[in-house]
């Protein structure tokens, strides 16, 4: 550390606490020097707005607010902002009558330099993201909504909508004025997002009118099967399928599709329909507006392509735009009363057996994981071995008197709940999760 950079810290903190952070932390001279830029941003956006906001400030639109434990306990201001998720990052825990009214995340710390904050990062944007998918407004907060809820807000900010902390403070600041992560808080921060960086977890795209994020999920690759000249949509419907709590064999996808995924129509007879596909096996999606679009791509590329496959001339010609293509983004799972929790599955092998090679099937082990649960509440985890079984709407009890084949009960302990499935799967066929928390 220079002697240039010790006096700039103490501009903006106290010689005692700067002290305690280098003791704790032991930042370098680059994390130091980024430092002094937040403060500086922090000290130029307070003189730009000096007032203090008494509302929960939204952070973003129809989704995000960020306040204080006196917003968290006005069951009235909760109600009429629609919001249904709490994080509370305060030391103490919020009244009964809000715990049981509301899907609260409380994250037990203290607003202290010594405190690892970092370690919560990745449960709290988990929490929030699934929030984001199911389109429910959440409220995060603190005791006074400055620091330990500000750097909460951070972290999501810099994972899914903007690549460095200073972008992301500067967009928290122009909504909330009083967000400032105590100095130990700032440099973890700071460290995140080098975590970030170097997992490569953040891409940000910019135009002139919006901002466009793509957010890197935690899909797992399948191989894919080399035979029919297939374009990867199976294989990539699969890993998409296990992140939204199902195993659907490559060949089911085919068989419901009556051909490769993803290639369209060529003739009348031709009965190939990707959309119709993930309708039957209960996805939601959006497809890529290709009528409207500068570049309509998707159906005519892909239809086109398949002619040329038929006509055997070389398809890789000219079949595809160098720079992007949009076919269908997977959104989700049918749940019309969205009463399911969500969960995701993983499974012990990544190579499907190909029935056309004469290849046996195998067995395989699920991992299931469901998220957003309430601390002592009883939930039911149910398995479907065919799509035509899975309820797309209906309350809890629906799903509970519904035909699934497993049922397995718990009582959550904690937000998240891992179960190893002790019935194996088949990778020839199919596995459906849901769960639900099951009624008093």
């Amino acid at each position: 550390m220079t002697d240039k950079i010790n006096p700039l810290i103490t501009d903006y903190i106290d010689p005692w606490t700067f002290e305690r952070v280098r003791n704790v932390l032991q930042p370098t001279e680059e994390e130091l020097i980024y430092f002094v830029k937040l403060m500086q941003l922090l000290n130029q956006k307070r003189k730009q707005s000096e007032k203090f906001d008494y509302n929960p400030s939204l952070v973003i639109d129809e989704f995000l607010y960020h306040g204080t434990i006196n917003h968290a306990r006005n069951m009235i201001l909760l109600r009429d902002l629609n919001i249904r998720h709490i994080i509370n990052t305060c030391h103490v825990p919020l009244e009964e009558e809000i715990i049981k009214n509301f899907n609260v995340l409380w994250i037990d710390m203290q607003d202290e330099e010594d405190v690892n904050i970092n370690q919560y990062f990745e449960k709290t944007n988990d929490f929030l993201l699934s929030c984001k998918e199911k389109k429910e407004k959440v409220l995060v907060h603190c005791q006074m909504g400055i620091s330990r809820s500000s750097s909460i807000v951070l972290a999501y900010l810099m994972k899914y909508h903007h690549d460095t902390l200073m972008k992301a403070y500067d967009f928290l600041l122009d909504r909330r004025s009083v967000s400032c992560p105590n100095p130990s808080f700032l440099m973890q921060l700071v460290r995140y997002e080098k975590e970030l960086r170097n997992n490569g977890n953040i891409i940000e795209e910019e135009t002139e009118t919006t901002m466009q994020k793509t957010v890197l999920l935690n899909i797992p690759p399948q191989l894919q099967w080399d035979n029919d000249n297939g374009y990867c949509g199976g294989a990539a419907l699969q890993s998409i399928d296990l992140y939204y709590s199902a195993w659907i064999s490559q060949k089911l996808i085919r068989d419901i599709n009556k051909g490769v995924y993803l290639l369209q129509p060529v003739t009348f007879n031709d009965h190939r329909d990707p959309l119709r596909t993930l309708t039957l096996l209960h996805f939601t999606y959006n497809e890529w507006d290709r009528i409207n679009s500068p570049q309509p791509q998707f159906r005519e590329e892909f239809g086109a392509t398949r002619e040329t496959i038929n006509d055997k001339e070389d398809a890789d010609d000219g079949c595809l735009p160098l720079d992007i293509d949009y076919g269908i983004a997977i959104t989700g799972i049918v749940d019309e009363d969205s009463v399911t929790l969500p969960v995701r599955l993983s499974v012990s092998e990544w190579n499907e057996p190909n029935p056309r090679y004469h290849e046996a099937p195998k067995e395989m082990l699920g991992t299931v994981t469901v998220n957003n649960l309430t601390n002592g509440c009883f939930y039911a985890l149910l398995q479907y071995s065919s799509y035509g079984s899975v309820p797309t709407r209906g309350s809890a009890i629906d799903f509970l008197q519904s035909d699934f084949d497993e049922r397995h009960e718990f009582m959550a302990t904690s937000t998240d709940y891992v179960y190893e499935d002790p019935n194996v799967i088949s990778t020839n066929g199919s596995v459906y999760y849901r769960c639900v928390l099951i009624p008093e």
